[in-house]
């Protein structure tokens, strides 16, 4: 069993640390931070490594892609109380850079997902 955050609001599966098992990604709304928990292979994972979203920054949606183009799994979080979304940049290990931040001119984003819209790949 592992120890989630305060109100946990979003999860998204992904392999942070290429080794081939399922690691868990999760907004923690109330502790403005996301959570990372490293699969063990066998249904149970590593304690939660946090990475902080900013001061009341609620974040709310979680999704995994590569970003950056360098092989490695990136996460994009929905910031409702900041107003903005954040990337976590992965180093392929597990661990995550710090996060550039891409404020919003207006709302309060609830969600984020991801896909093509330029065709560039």
């Amino acid at each position: 069993m592992f120890e989630m955050g305060n109100h946990p609001i979003a999860v998204y599966i992904g392999d942070f640390n290429n080794k081939t098992l399922l690691d868990i990604v999760v907004t923690n709304y109330d502790d403005n931070n996301t959570g990372i928990f490293l699969g063990n292979g066998n249904g149970t994972f590593k304690n939660q490594t946090t990475y902080t979203t900013g001061v009341s920054s609620q974040p709310s949606s979680v999704v995994v892609r590569n970003f950056s183009r360098d092989g490695q799994l990136d996460i994009a979080v929905a910031n409702a109380g900041a107003n903005n979304v954040a990337l976590l940049l992965g180093k392929g290990d597990g661990t995550f850079e710090n996060q550039p931040i891409y404020p919003l001119a207006i709302g309060s984003p609830r969600s984020v997902a991801v896909a093509d819209f330029n065709n560039d790949s």
